[in-house]
């Protein structure tokens, strides 16, 4: 008998390589991306796995497409490449920020010095004006740097 006889339609015979890309279960696609079914069926719900569903009367079944899956993967890899280069990115302002802020705040700690000088000569609105300038500064800052701790016991 021939295949368009047993209701294939040809397809084994016109198309052979597509017979071995296509996974037609739940389990096939799971085993393929080496993971369980829960999870695929998840990622087919949440990250758009690419899942074909074929409508019966009872019930649908489902089926891939190794290389639509395979695709999905470097598209999926790709994103999340991107997602690290941008952390990396946005983790370098931050620390440059937190050095500009660490400047200005060893500056302000300077000017504290001033502080306690404008107290020793009796100029105590002085005192009080460096020391409000230097606690704004302050309520930013990082306050696990040791150099900030130090300083903070000491005016207290």
């Amino acid at each position: 008998m021939s295949d368009e006889s047993e209701g294939n339609m040809g397809q084994t015979s016109l198309l052979p390589g597509l017979e071995r890309d296509l996974l037609d279960s739940w389990k096939e696609i799971a085993a393929y991306l080496n993971r369980n079914v829960r999870t695929v069926q998840r990622w087919e719900k949440l990250e758009g796995l690419p899942i074909h569903r074929h409508v019966h009367e009872r019930a649908s079944s489902v089926s891939a497409r190794k290389k639509e899956i395979d695709a999905w993967q470097r598209q999926r890899s790709r994103v999340s490449d991107e997602i690290t280069e941008n952390q990396r990115e946005l983790e370098l302002v931050i620390e440059r920020l937190k050095t500009r802020l660490l400047v200005k705040l060893m500056r302000e700690a300077l000017a504290s010095q001033n502080e306690e000088t404008y107290v020793l000569q009796g100029d105590t609105a002085k005192a009080r004006n460096a020391y409000d300038d230097f606690l704004t500064l302050w309520k930013a800052a990082d306050c696990d740097i040791p150099v900030f701790v130090a300083d903070k016991i000491r005016i207290r």
